[in-house]
C-alpha cells in the first residue's frame, strides 16, 4: 500500500467518524421534540371543542377559513378576521328585520370570536346528559344572564339551532324558535362513555 492511498484512508476514516458523531449527537440548539409532535408531527392543538359554524357560517369566506382554522384556538390574531365577523353577524342580525345586537354586544362578540374559539366549561358544576349547555356561558358573557349548567357541548344537543337563534335573535334565551329544520339525531348518542350512538 502506498503512502498516498495511507493518507487518504486515514482522511476518509476522519470524515466518516466526524459526520456519524455529529449526526447522532443533536446540536444543544436544536429544542428535543415532545411525544405528541412526534406523534402527529406538528406542534399545537390537536383538537378542542369550539364554537359551531364559526367559520363557514361566521366568516363566509373560504379564503379566511383556512387561516382562521390554523392559528391557536387561544390565541386567534383579531386583525385578520374582526371585520368580516362583524359585517356577516350585522348580516344575520338583520334577518328577522330586527335589530337585536346592541354594539356593546356585538362588540363583546366579534372580540371573543375573532381572538379565540373554544367553548368555556365550568366545572364546579355537575354536566348533565341531554340537558342544554352549549353557549350558556358564552350567553353570560354577551348578555349578563347567569349560566346554571356546566357550559360545553353534550353530544347529542342541536347545537346548530341555538347558534342560529343566537346569531339572528341576539338574546340569551336557550329556546332556539329559528333552526335548521333538523330538530334531533337520527338515533340519540350513549349517555354513558365513549357517548356513541347505536347502529341503526
Amino acid at each position: 500500500m502506498t503512502t498516498s492511498r495511507i493518507l487518504l484512508g486515514a482522511v476518509l476514516s476522519l470524515l466518516m467518524t466526524t459526520y456519524g458523531c455529529a449526526s447522532e449527537e443533536p446540536a444543544d440548539d436544536v429544542p428535543e421534540q415532545t411525544e405528541d409532535e412526534l406523534s402527529f408531527g406538528y406542534k399545537g392543538i390537536v383538537d378542542h371543542a369550539g364554537v359551531v359554524e364559526s367559520t363557514t357560517m361566521m366568516l363566509k369566506s373560504f379564503t379566511e377559513l383556512d387561516s382562521y382554522n390554523r392559528q391557536d384556538a387561544f390565541n386567534i390574531n383579531p386583525a385578520l378576521h374582526a371585520e368580516k365577523f362583524r359585517s356577516n353577524f350585522l348580516s344575520y342580525d338583520a334577518i328577522d328585520g330586527v335589530t337585536d345586537w346592541t354594539p356593546a354586544n356585538l362588540n363583546r362578540w366579534v372580540t371573543r370570536m375573532s381572538t379565540g374559539n373554544y367553548l368555556v366549561v365550568d366545572l364546579s358544576k355537575k354536566c348533565e346528559f341531554g340537558k342544554p349547555s352549549y353557549l350558556d356561558i358564552e350567553r353570560e358573557q354577551m348578555f349578563g344572564t347567569p349560566h346554571t349548567t356546566c357550559g360545553g357541548r353534550t353530544p347529542s344537543e342541536d347545537a346548530l339551532d341555538v347558534t342560529y337563534n343566537l346569531l339572528i335573535r341576539g338574546k340569551p334565551e336557550k329556546a332556539a324558535d329559528i333552526g335548521d329544520g333538523v330538530d334531533e339525531l337520527h338515533k340519540a348518542a350513549s349517555p354513558t362513555f365513549p357517548y356513541l350512538a347505536g347502529p341503526n
